[in-house]
This record gives C-alpha cells, structure tokens and sequence, in this order.
C-alpha cells in the first residue's frame, strides 16, 4: 500500500518486530504519531489504531495484536525525539489512560498552524491542502476502528492522516523560527503536556461544576451541592467506564 504522498505503508502486529522499530525510532529527531480510537459508550476511549511516520515510511500498528506495550512507553518517555501531532488533546489522554505514558516532547502542528496566522483550530485536511494543494478524503472517520480486519480504505485514510506531519512540521518549524515564535509553540506544548498529565489527577475532579452551564446562577449552597454531584458523577463515570451523561445529564 502506497500513501497519497508515494509513501510505503506498513502493517505491525508482530510485538517483537514493533519493538526493533522502537529502537530504531529513538534516535530521530522527529516522530510523527497519530491515534483512532472508538469512544461511543464508554468514558476511556478504546484504542483501535497506532500510526507512525518517519521520513521513509508510514507504519499502522495495531493495538489488539501487539502484547507488550513496554518498548513504545520508552520511546516515548525518551527525551531525545519531539513526537509530532495534529491536535493533541484526545492523543494525549488517550496515550495516557491507555498506556500511562505520554511524549516528554511534542509539536503540535495545529497550534503551531494557529500562531502563524493559518487559522484558528484548523484540521489537518484543511492544513495539507493549505500547504500542498492536496485534497485529503475525509470519510472514514467515524469508522469503527476496533472492527477487523480494517479496510483498505481505513488504511489508507489512517496512514494519509500521518504521511504529511513531517512535512508539514518542517514547513511550520522554518516559519516559527523566521517570526521568531518557537518559543511561544514550546510553551504552550509544555502546558498541554502538563495538563494531560493532570487530567486524572483527582484533586481536579472538584472543579468539574465549574463547567456546567448555568451553574453561576446558583447561590452558595447550590454551588456546593452541584459540586459534590460533579464529583460523584466523576468519579462514577470512571469506575463504570461509561460517558459522563450515562451517569447523569447535566
């Protein structure tokens, strides 16, 4: 299989031959990742799809046949390569909760996209097609990611989300470096990254009330009850693993 942009792709379900090719990996100074997750009925997301691209090749790993996770926790704990992603958010949480490990380093070429000026939130399909003229497709992605075998055409869109993120990274890295802005990308990166970390972390579960719409026009004790639900709520929707509204509508 051949990406759009003439790239190789390959299939990993060997665990062992995924762990040579972490090894590999970490001596690069960029990686590119990607994730496709299903999270319809649950409050985890459910990993059904890892991507990653060198500047060689595009490899599609799949989480149900790989059996030891260990070698891709170190790369990523390793501080030597930056993991280069499109709209890090749910990577994140989903590396997080899934494995208990995310990047020391990342590029997010969506917010790097943003501070040149490329548009606010802008997708990565919008973002190849702004640099490269290429029309990307779009339609496999709410495909059921679990479901095997994967289609070629789940494939295809899978390893097409990836196969430009080197690229694209070099683009926006020559920029940021030319309004002198790199230093603006690492830090907002950073904080995403220490934000992640913290997204389980318990103590925060108290504030969760505080995005509930209307909650402002409660008084005092309200606000405390309403908080004391959120918590509950949670907390529950983690232990059940099931979407918060499961548990209980706002």
């Amino acid at each position: 299989m051949i990406t759009d942009n003439d790239m190789p792709v390959d299939i990993i379900r060997d665990t062992d031959r995924f762990a040579k090719l972490c090894e590999g990996w970490s001596s690069l100074p960029f990686i590119a990742i990607d994730t496709e997750f299903v999270r319809t009925n649950t409050f985890y997301p459910k990993i059904g799809l890892l991507q990653i691209a060198d500047h060689s090749k595009c490899y599609l790993v799949d989480p149900l046949s790989i059996q030891d996770w260990s070698c891709f926790t170190n790369l990523l704990a390793n501080p030597g390569p930056t993991f280069v992603i499109h709209s890090c958010g749910e990577d994140l949480n989903l590396l997080n909760t899934t494995l208990g490990q995310i990047p020391l380093r990342i590029f997010d070429t969506q917010i790097a996209a943003a501070f040149l000026g490329l548009g606010y939130s802008i997708s990565y399909q919008a973002l190849v097609a702004k640099l490269f003229s290429i029309d990307l497709p779009k339609d496999e992605t709410r495909s059921d990611w679990l479901n095997r075998p994967l289609s070629e055409t789940q494939q295809l869109y899978a390893a097409n989300d990836t196969c430009y993120l080197l690229k694209i990274q070099k683009v926006l890295y020559q920029q940021l470096i030319a309004e002198n802005k790199l230093n603006w990308l690492e830090s907002e990166c950073a904080f995403l990254l220490d934000s992640s970390k913290e997204a389980e972390n318990i103590t925060n579960w108290y504030s969760a009330y505080a995005s509930i719409s209307n909650a402002w026009k409660l008084d005092k004790q309200g606000l405390q009850y309403l908080q004391a639900l959120s918590y509950w709520r949670e907390d529950t929707a983690r232990k059940r693993d099931k979407p918060r509204y499961w548990i209980a509508k706002d």
